[in-house]
């Protein structure tokens, strides 16, 4: 018998995930317990996998909030890490170690696609829809070659593509490396689903001679350099 892991952008799709029972489970082993008091509800889920006591055919991550999947995700992550760092345990979990590269091999996918749909969903490119699944977002902004380098170091908030400090630099760095044009350093501090703009940490190039200037890349760096780490960041720019 096995179970499925279905994703929110696929939950009627043809299963890209089941292993049988014992193997289904491996990378989360050693850390259900640890899920267990971070999200119960779903610890006490794979628990019942592991038990071989569990009357449904599958986790649906169109069942869990957006928390419960980062939870579940953050438990899987460190199973599997647990797994690579200790190939001996995973292997005698297995009737057959001959599976367990493979195993690791998919389960490294899993990982992969959920930490993607959950990035989408933040970023704005997925909507979560009221039934769990998440569907594209057809308004998603459409982004320069700068923006799309840099999309992973950032969260989309009310059509802003932020950064922390650090991922900023990178950002201004990234600029450079394409001669883009920075327009200007846009300053927020976020509130849960909100943002509130700071205008004495902020700052406008475009009307700048400065923007002439060679060092307009290294400029903007110093810049945030001197800002608070609770900030985030919009790099306006150009190509």
């Amino acid at each position: 018998m096995g179970y499925v892991f279905s994703s929110r952008t696929r939950p009627y799709a043809e299963p890209c995930w089941c292993y049988p029972i014992g193997v289904f489970m491996l990378p989360i082993l050693n850390s259900v317990e640890q899920l267990k008091i971070s999200c119960p509800k779903w610890g006490q889920e794979f628990q019942n996998i592991i038990n071989d006591n569990w009357p449904r055919v599958g986790i649906f991550l169109t069942e869990m909030t957006l928390e419960e999947e980062k939870l579940v995700l953050e438990a899987l992550k460190h199973g599997y890490e647990k797994c690579i760092n200790d190939p001996e345990f995973g292997k005698n979990q297995l009737a057959d170690s001959t599976y367990y590269g493979l195993v690791i091999e998919k389960y490294k996918e899993l990982i992969d696609m959920i930490e993607k749909e959950i990035h989408y969903i933040e970023c704005g490119k997925l909507i979560l829809q009221e039934d769990g699944t998440a569907v594209l977002n057809k308004n998603y902004k459409n982004m320069n070659q700068v923006e799309k380098q840099c999309e992973d170091r950032a969260i989309i908030r009310c059509g802003k593509m932020l950064c922390t400090k650090d991922n900023a630099m990178q950002f201004v760095k990234v600029c450079e490396r394409y001669k883009s044009q920075i327009l200007g350093i846009d300053a927020y501090y976020l509130h849960e689903d909100k943002i509130q703009p700071s205008l004495e940490n902020s700052v406008d190039y475009s009307s700048n001679d400065t923007q002439k200037m060679d060092n307009i890349y290294s400029e903007a760096i110093n810049f945030l350099k001197e800002k608070s780490d609770e900030l985030y960041f919009e790099i306006v720019c150009m190509d």
